[in-house]
């Protein structure tokens, strides 16, 4: 189990994988992390940043909140990947939920899953499951189950989503919007077409909850 509270930090991670060639991270839990720093205060409970075969599995992702006010920084992620190229990065069965900003006005605050990656790589998502339900004060308010960067190349973060559940009943606030899967681009050209089998409820439908 890995956890803590940190005052006045910029940037916290739980486990963080930078390299290797076969990589597993499994069966831990990560919890009770707070950044305090008001200006940033950014949590990723694991960080995948680098490894040829990255798995993460089985892992129970909770309690983690930053009391940043910052618009565009102080956002948190579960399982954050930003991967180097020719990798291959395995998220299976994992738990994530409890995720907090209460102070944020980011319209992207937090993130249950977040890849962001602009090298050729595999990200494959399955059996997981993300629960999301907070609220902030911030003017502008939002969150995301599952992100993911778009590139117009199909083989530059190459997602393959399967079998997930992801609830996000969080309330949004301005211009800010519930999200459970957010890409910002005009097409899905790097979302594998075996992705499927996917549940999502986001509360009663509408501009706000999407």
């Amino acid at each position: 189990m890995i956890s803590g509270n940190i005052q006045n930090s910029l940037a916290v991670n739980g486990v963080w994988v930078s390299g290797g060639t076969t990589v597993n991270v499994n069966r831990n839990i990560i919890y009770g992390f707070t950044a305090d720093a008001i200006d940033a205060g950014t949590i990723n409970g694991i960080t995948v940043s680098g490894g040829d075969t990255v798995t993460l599995s089985r892992n129970k992702i909770y309690d983690l909140s930053s009391n940043s006010t910052a618009i565009n920084s102080g956002g948190i992620s579960g399982l954050f990947v930003f991967n180097v190229t020719g990798s291959v990065t395995n998220i299976i069965n994992n738990t994530i939920g409890d995720l907090r900003t209460p102070l944020s006005g980011n319209s992207d605050a937090y993130r249950g899953i977040s890849i962001n990656t602009n090298t050729t790589s595999d990200i494959n998502v399955y059996f997981n499951t993300i629960y999301l339900n907070s609220t902030s004060t911030g003017a502008n308010f939002g969150s995301t189950g599952i992100y993911h960067a778009f590139s117009s190349n199909p083989g530059i973060g190459k997602l393959d989503l399967r079998n997930n559940i992801i609830t996000n009943l969080s309330t949004p606030t301005g211009t800010g919007i519930t999200a459970l899967f957010r890409q910002y681009g005009a097409s899905l050209n790097n979302y594998a077409a075996t992705s499927n089998n996917n549940l999502y409820y986001a509360g009663t439908p509408g501009p706000k909850r999407v």
